[in-house]
């Protein structure tokens, strides 16, 4: 029986590149007018009356970093700047643990950045001599979720984590970044031009540096054991299987950290050779001929990890596609297979225009560990793209900001390739399969080859249900009615809501959507408008977000954790919008909208 033991947990916030910025040049609010027309109808000058930013510059960001883990909380100090370094570092205790227990905990680290606003209304006149007039402002500008298994599994992470930021952050934008000077690196290949609006937002990636350890290190290990499965595969296979794997692993210590898998259990546990998996299946109506609009179906999938859904580590069993679409959630693997299978589909009902090789890449990401991710490769033109099937993005080969790392093998559906390089990252590799001191072949001799091209396990043909409208209009309705409910509830003062403007933004949420089936760059997009209501002397704070559905306590606790509510500005009024975009098997999008608004 294992001793229970505490574990110290150590979190160092180092610093963030790329934080957004206010979109001002003055020296006051952000959403004050440089000229207004007063009661008399003739414009004027700025009023000395208007309610000065206290920050040094008013287009500087003053951002700090909140920390949540149960009843931990923490604060690092506000640091101007569009690259603040704050260099604090904080500690977690986990008493009375079971070392055994940690590889399956389900538990979050929260970690957002705001930025911190004072503003002065002294001069607007009113106030004692000793009052204090300065309003203390947070606004929320992108958020980081972290399993704590991630750092308890790897005892050491340090790197960049990518910001999960809304698609608009009212008066906030990237003074510095136009996409229209990113060069282009194809013309002719139509899917390419469109994919490249997706990968552009990720030039320009808001970033947080952080450190994790644990004291003691040793006391969490990642097992590496193979649970016995039954097989319908030929015995040859499966032997060739284990020693292919096991002389790939005993390359050395930088290859036993890969991952590479070969022989998987499906549902039913019964073990297959992966490439049984892949099958060119037909996406939903109207998705036949657009990869962006199958990866947008497939990123709104939830997530269930392998270790949830069985609740024991090392049960890695894949979902084929239809048993995904049933159950509406699944891990990195079952997402890409879909992905992967709708894009051989494509590419199959229209090979003159996308000429494309279509793999799994096998890899590992500083937030998630093991991940899937889907490589496509132009034939013609030999440019390489890897898809996160959890967001709908691409990213080209030389992106540096891809989260994609430390790949261990590429999966086709006729064959299996492990990286023998010592590099992993897709920027810095080569993928030239057929050179053989880069990549090891599964298929290696004329006998396992006499088994090549094996027949897939998927269903010919995926069902599908029709979009559910009216269950999309009810949850619309349910999901705005809670979301004021806890505005309500947090402020415990009466609360005014402005539905005028709330009926403008759900006109911004349908474009939003529109956009991101087309494949546009929607990231931290500039909301023009709302213009005309900041030249009218009203104070705007307001975010605009996005998630998959999965049910409606999740979604009102994200739009929580943007902390707009919490302005306490005075005479403010509340604007929501919420809508719910419909797809095939229950699938739903949500997209919320919520803005602050407040008198000069």
């Amino acid at each position: 029986m294992e001793r229970k033991q505490s574990i110290r947990v150590l979190m160092t916030v180092v610093g963030a590149k790329n934080v957004p910025l206010r979109q001002t040049t003055r020296q006051r609010s952000s959403f004050v007018p440089s000229t207004f027309e007063s009661s008399s109808g003739i414009e004027e000058k700025d009023s000395l009356h208007e309610p000065f930013i206290l920050n040094e510059l008013a287009s500087v960001t003053n951002s700090f970093i909140t920390i949540k883990f149960q009843d931990n909380c923490f604060r690092t100090r506000p640091i101007p700047g569009h690259s603040p370094q704050w260099r604090q570092t904080f500690e977690i205790i986990l008493d009375n643990i079971i070392p055994s227990s940690l590889r399956i905990n389900r538990e979050i680290i929260e970690i957002k950045i705001f930025d911190d606003v004072k503003t002065d209304f002294g001069a607007s006149g009113g106030y004692y001599d000793d009052e204090d007039t300065v309003l203390h402002e947070k606004r929320f500008l992108g958020c980081i979720f972290l399993p704590l298994r991630t750092i308890l599994t790897n005892g050491n992470i340090q790197g960049n984590f990518p910001l999960i930021i809304p698609d608009i952050i009212v008066g906030y934008g990237r003074n510095s970044w136009n996409p229209d000077e990113i060069s282009r690196d194809s013309n002719t290949a139509r899917h390419y031009e469109q994919q490249e609006t997706l990968n552009n937002e990720y030039n320009y990636t808001t970033s947080l540096k952080l450190l994790f350890s644990l004291d003691p290190m040793a006391s969490v290990c990642n097992k590496h054991e193979h649970m016995m499965y039954s097989s319908k595969e030929d015995q040859s296979i499966l032997s060739h299987a284990k020693l292919w794997t096991e002389g790939y692993y005993s390359r050395g210590s930088l290859f036993k950290k890969r991952y590479c898998q070969v022989v998987i259990p499906d549902s039913n546990d019964n073990e297959w050779l992966i490439t049984r998996f892949l099958k060119g299946q037909a996406p939903p109506h109207n998705f036949e001929k657009s990869m962006h609009k199958c990866a947008h179906f497939v990123s709104l999938i939830p997530f269930l990890y392998d270790w949830q859904a069985f609740n024991r580590e090392n049960n890695k069993g894949w979902y084929t596609s239809q048993e995904f679409l049933n159950l509406l959630a699944g891990d990195w693997e079952e997402h890409a297979v879909l992905l992967a299978n709708y894009f051989m589909y494509i590419n199959d009902q229209d090979p003159n225009s996308f000429g494309m090789d279509i793999y799994l890449a096998f890899g590992s990401n500083i937030l998630h560990g093991n991940v899937v991710y889907v490589m496509t490769k132009i034939k013609v033109e030999d440019t390489l793209t890897f898809w996160d099937p959890a967001t709908a993005t691409a990213y080209k080969k030389d992106d540096e900001n891809c989260p994609l790392v430390n790949i261990g093998c590429l999966v086709s559906s006729s064959n299996i390739y492990a990286n023998l390089q010592q590099v992993g990252h897709p920027s810095l590799m080569d993928f030239k399969l057929n050179i053989n001191t880069k990549w090891k072949s599964f298929y290696i001799n004329e006998i396992i080859t006499s088994q090549k091209n094996l027949p897939s396990i998927q269903d010919l043909t995926l069902i599908y249900s029709q979009p559910n409208t009216k269950m999309a209009t009810s949850l619309e309705l349910e999901i705005e009615s809670g979301i004021k409910t806890m505005i309500r509830g947090s402020r415990r003062i009466p609360t005014s809501f402005n539905y005028e403007l709330s009926k403008r933004l759900r006109n911004i949420l349908e474009n939003l959507e529109e956009k991101r089936l087309s494949g546009a760059n929607i990231s931290h997009s500039r909301d023009q408008t709302l213009h005309d209501i900041t030249t009218k002397g009203m104070n705007i704070n307001g975010v605009s977000s996005h998630y998959p559905f999965t049910n409606i306590n999740h979604i009102i606790e994200k739009a929580r954790m943007t902390d707009v509510h919490k302005n306490m500005h005075p005479n403010i009024e509340f604007a929501i919008a919420v809508k719910v975009f419909p797809y095939v098997c229950n699938v739903f999008s949500v997209r919320l909208y919520i803005c602050a608004l407040s008198q000069n």
